[in-house]
């Protein structure tokens, strides 16, 4: 097995469809165990002493409050926004669907604070081949799991962009103790068309109540089963109709770019965008944005799978997946039980949410532009949303790290960084 596969768990997913029961990969998107730092996980030659560079480092050394800092476009002619000025709504007013595992809701990470945030629990009754079915997959509304992390890097009260933001938060997968005593993610069919089915009634119900402003997160995925493209098609309409209605609604959604750039097959080869089922399909609509993973000093992470081996353009924008401040269980902070782009994905999705927020009748100086090219006719356009956070992205031409090892791909001419994460000082990063 690859070195990276020993810690990115590779995981199974079963569809349903009819009585049987075929499998997909999920995407190993994920660890409860931080890897040591050697090379094959970081693509680098030998054990690897990283520069500390840290998030607030890739602003402005004048900068007063880095923690409140975005990072914005300097391009010459245009020159970008103070990088501590940040808007107070914080996502107010908007609504964020994160759609994964299970979510430990009381964290104070996870308060309230005059916010909705509600859970949707999918019920699944049976489970193919499965003997006992884990009570944690059909939703214990207080088991922690990768849900609840991504949910606090979105919209968590200090370490999400959008602290104001409502959540919905929608489970479409379990975990299950394997032989080994790891955790490993379930999920069936069924639980991820139910949940499709959620966000968009749920939508429905909150333009009635006069919300109107919504952000999408996935960070798990599905395998494309190569030796059945049958059972492949029979997902495809649930996920087709799903982009399809949010972009009719102008709704954004995010998706983890995936974590196999150094998986190698037996060509030496690794994945890409085309051997997962959301992925793939994403490219025909311009309402999704895909999220690579960004290292410690801002490189590319080099487990980020890439769109395509050749001429790669990579993902649409890039975010930290290494060394990313999280949550615990027990409401204490870690950087070593997570990593990957499932972290990047919820990065990027509430700082949507906090551009939402902001009022487009008395937006800040520096963003005067932003109604214009987000709204229209009074409604969110998500195409324009999504080429506004490209515009206005940080676009650093330094993608690989020096030594970095020749990767299974070609890397991206440039990266595009929205927000970094940046945490203020006296933080322990």
């Amino acid at each position: 097995m690859p070195f990276f596969s020993q810690f990115c768990f590779l995981v199974y997913i079963q569809v349903l469809i009819g009585n049987v029961a075929c499998e997909y990969f999920s995407e190993p998107s994920w660890s409860f165990t931080r890897p040591s730092i050697e090379k094959k996980t970081r693509g680098l030659t030998g054990v690897f002493q990283p520069p500390r560079i840290e998030s607030r480092n890739f602003l402005n050394e004048d900068t007063e409050a880095p923690h409140l800092a975005f990072i914005s476009n300097s391009r010459p002619g245009n020159p970008s926004p103070p990088k501590f000025k940040r808007d107070e709504s914080e996502g107010q007013g908007t609504t964020i669907f994160i759609l994964d595992q299970s979510f430990k809701i009381d964290l104070p990470e996870l308060a309230k604070n005059d916010r909705e945030i509600n859970t949707h629990f999918v019920e699944v009754s049976e489970i193919p081949n499965m003997k006992v079915v884990p009570a944690s997959l059909l939703g214990d509304p207080q088991y922690f799991s990768h849900g609840t992390t991504v949910a606090a890097l979105a919209a968590g009260v200090t370490l999400g962009p959008a602290p104001k933001a409502n959540l919905e938060l929608v489970k479409i997968s379990g975990e299950y103790e394997q032989e080994d005593g790891k955790l490993a993610p379930f999920s069936v069919r069924t639980m991820w068309e139910d949940g499709f089915d959620y966000v968009l009634r749920r939508v429905t119900e909150l333009k009635q109540a006069g919300r109107t402003k919504f952000v999408v997160n996935i960070s798990m995925f599905m395998r494309k089963d190569e030796s059945n493209p049958e059972r492949t098609q029979a997902m495809e309409p649930a996920i087709r109709n799903f982009f399809g209605r949010l972009q009719e609604d102008g709704i954004v959604v995010v998706l983890a770019g995936g974590n196999t750039g150094l998986e190698k097959n037996d060509q030496g080869e690794t994945d890409t965008y085309e051997d997962y089922f959301l992925l793939y399909i994403a490219s025909e609509y311009d309402n999704v944005i895909t999220v690579g993973g960004l290292d410690t000093d801002g490189t590319l992470w080099p487990g980020t799978t890439p769109r395509t081996l050749c001429a790669n353009d990579g993902a649409d924008i890039y975010a930290p997946a290494w060394d990313v401040r999280t949550i615990l269980k027990t409401g204490e902070y870690t950087k070593s039980a997570f990593f990957g782009t499932s972290l990047s994905a919820p990065i990027v999705a509430g700082t949507l949410a906090y551009f939402l927020g902001i009022d487009p009748l008395d937006p800040p100086d520096e963003y005067k532009s932003l109604p214009g090219k987000i709204y229209s006719e009074g409604k969110v356009n998500a195409a324009g949303l999504v080429e506004y956070m490209k515009d206005i992205s940080h676009k650093s031409k330094r993608v690989l790290r020096e030594g970095t090892e020749e990767l299974p791909y070609e890397p991206p001419v440039e990266l595009r960084v929205l927000y970094n994460g940046a945490q203020g000082p006296g933080v322990d990063l």
